[in-house]
């Protein structure tokens, strides 16, 4: 029996139009149909949403084009052409043109979307204008004044310092800088002061004997203030439902600051107005009024906006979760058991340097006096942590062999075999994977499935497009903000992870990487705990656990991560689906992987090593279940001397590929038909 069951609520996504009208497009294609399209409004919202600059040069297209040349023509009609793609073919949530619900399993399988006015939307603004804005507005000096001051919340002490990391707007991105501050006794007045929330003069006041001393007293507050020392309430959070209220409830309290709030307030009420048919309009509207807020932004990058669906009814057959089962279990016992690289490096260099010893996590993961993170890394004498230096610097110097195991020469056995009799199916049984050994493996408490429900021959079929995870809630997060039964999902998921148990703390990291990063970061509250770094936490003090109350060891080749207040284990969870093994900083990158430590994810099936030696894969079943579709890989070389109309048809035909078929580089996908 499988030790694993599915949750009785799933979600649904799906494109904004369905596929029938891209294809419909292509079938009688003409230049002026397609762009009839724009005409549509949720088509015109959707898509100057997306790319206000294109948008705005095909409105100029429209209205004059005979200015255009014919290049400059063909790409505007290629880009609009791509976008209707995607909001027909492509369930992935982006903007307008993809959103998402929630159904439940019952006896039959029936999908049916509403009427699109009956679609919300949950928008608010990007976070690399509002991460921008709130340390603008920090800045005025009426709003400063007023601030309540807290220390950094990555500072931590090594010797006679302070040490904390920093960052800097470049070029409208968040870059850190690791920062040290010589302690002294007025600093570390200032400090303890500052960890129960002050204001500028009242920390001001903690550290003077008489009034002639308030002025330099403030200067002095006002420079750890300007090097990031101190941040204020005012800073942006990730997690929360209602940031552009929090943020409303700090300025009520103020004084002098009535212009400022007024235009806030009525930019809340447009982003609560803003549904699916009115978004362009208000859009606009809400720009005109952003600029009175004195801030440079840039129209892409103002607002961010996700489409919630609504149904008629939204139902899987229960069979669909006999039949997950059935392949997750398969899929179990052909895939090696993995470790995180990162981690097995980071314990080994831990005992060398520590032995048993139980140690401050910020001194470890200090690039100075500790160990660091990533162990291949070598950092220079200033040690200035670049958000964007990207991970794969590490791996060049590990071995590029192919390991094969047996399950690569059981499959590619199937490959060759099908590839000699044109079969376009491979069919997996269970008696294929006998000769592999069962191994122990600890899976996730909880992980998604990602499907697609088709119907082949008149008969439904199940897809598996993904598979894997170290929490369920991980792709569901983002969306818990717009809509209550996604929010109640990710709230069943959390909680049923911390009854599994109930001996460990599980706290949510709190942080934001790099501004436009942070919108997929977003997400409410959703375990008891936090641990803040580099973000506000809206949660109380006693359940924010801070950076420097973690301690570490690593007990029967198993890091254990400690809370010294709490004296409980704790394990970092991170409900989103951000991919923070690039352009991390060490503390963020540590916490992240952690959570997977020990822990197997079952993932999709793929080729394994057999895309280096071979070109053409036909469909993976097992027990009616598609594990993998057809694919093609293709080279310049193999089409660029085809011509469309006479050679390219025959070479179709001779690799057997369909009509319709989906171009693939990393994320992105395009439906093509060909």
């Amino acid at each position: 029996m499988n030790p694993f069951s599915a949750f009785s609520t799933f979600v649904l996504r799906t494109p904004l139009l369905p596929v029938s009208f891209y294809t419909t497009l292509l079938k009688e294609y003409d230049r002026e149909k397609l762009f009839t399209t724009l005409e549509e409004p949720i088509i015109k919202s959707a898509l100057a949403l997306a790319s206000p600059e294109l948008f705005r040069e095909l409105e100029k297209y429209k209205d004059q084009p005979t200015t255009y040349n014919p290049e400059k023509a063909k790409h505007l009609e290629q880009s609009l052409l791509k976008y209707i793609a995607r909001i027909s073919s492509r369930a992935t949530p982006f903007g307008l043109f993809a959103g998402c619900t929630t159904g439940e399993f019952s006896s039959e399988t029936a999908i049916q979307l509403a009427n699109k006015k009956a679609f919300t939307t949950h928008t608010q603004f990007d976070m690399q204008f509002w991460t921008h804005w709130l340390l603008e507005l920090g800045k005025t000096t009426a709003i400063r004044e007023q601030l309540v001051y807290y220390p950094n919340s990555s500072l931590y002490t090594i010797g006679n310092f302070y040490r904390y990391v920093e960052y800097r707007f470049v070029k409208k991105r968040r870059e850190h800088t690791l920062a040290a501050i010589r302690k002294n006794p007025f600093i570390d007045i200032i400090y303890q002061q500052a960890v129960l929330g002050k204001t500028i003069t009242e920390l001001a006041n903690s550290i003077i004997e008489d009034d002639s001393e308030f002025e330099e007293a403030l200067t002095f507050v006002n420079e750890l203030i300007d090097n990031q020392f101190l941040v204020s309430n005012l800073e942006a959070t990730v997690t929360g439902d209602s940031e552009m209220e929090r943020v409303l409830a700090i300025l009520d309290k103020m004084e002098t600051v009535d212009a400022k709030k007024s235009l806030l307030k009525e930019i809340t009420v447009h982003l609560k107005e803003i549904n699916l048919n009115n978004h362009f309009m208000l859009s606009q509207k809400i720009k005109e009024k952003v600029r009175h807020l004195e801030v440079d932004f840039e129209e892409k990058y103002l607002l961010q906006t996700d489409l919630y669906l609504k149904t008629n009814t939204a139902t899987l057959q229960y069979k669909i979760k006999k039949q997950l089962q059935q392949v997750i279990s398969f899929l179990e016992r052909i895939q090696e058991t993995t470790t995180n690289r990162n981690l097995e490096g980071f314990k080994k260099a831990f005992l060398n340097r520590y032995e048993t010893q139980e140690m401050p996590l910020t001194v470890v993961l200090d690039t100075e006096v500790g160990i660091g993170y990533i162990q291949e890394v070598r950092m220079n004498d200033s040690h200035p942590i670049l958000d964007r230096l990207s991970i794969n610097k590490y791996n060049k110097n590990h071995s590029k062999e192919e390991s094969w195991s047996r399950w690569d020469y059981i499959l590619e056995t199937k490959l060759k075999n099908a590839l000699v009799e044109k079969a376009t199916i491979i069919e997996l049984k269970d008696e294929d994977i006998a000769i592999l050994e069962t191994k122990n493996k600890l899976l996730p408490p909880t992980f998604s499935a990602m499907i697609e429900v088709v119907k082949l021959n008149d008969k439904e079929t199940l897809v598996l497009e993904s598979l894997g995870n170290y929490s369920a809630a991980k792709l569901i997060g983002r969306f818990s903000n717009g809509d209550a039964k996604i929010h109640q999902l990710a709230n069943e998921i959390t909680t049923k992870e911390a009854t599994l148990s109930e001996d460990i703390l599980f706290a949510e990291i709190a942080h934001i990487p790099e501004s436009r990063t942070g919108n997929i970061l977003r997400r409410p509250v959703l375990r008891e705990f936090e641990i803040p770094y580099l973000a506000n936490s809206i949660l109380p003090n006693e359940k924010q656990i801070d950076i420097a109350d973690l301690w570490i060891s690593v007990v029967n080749n198993t890091i254990i991560l400690k809370s010294k207040k709490q004296n409980q284990i704790v394990v970092p969870c991170l409900s989103n689906a951000h991919n923070y093994s690039n352009n991390s900083l060490p503390i963020y990158h540590f916490l992240a992987d952690l959570q997977g430590q020990n822990l197997n994810p079952v993932y999709k099936m793929d080729w394994g090593n057999l895309p280096n030696h071979y070109t053409t894969f036909p469909r993976v079943v097992y027990k009616e279940v598609i594990l993998a579709k057809a694919k093609w890989h293709l080279f310049e070389k193999d089409i660029k001397d085809l011509q469309f109309t006479t050679t390219f048809p025959n070479w179709k035909t001779n690799k057997r590929i369909p009509q319709y078929v989906t171009i693939v580089s990393g994320d992105n996908t395009l439906l093509l038909a060909i």
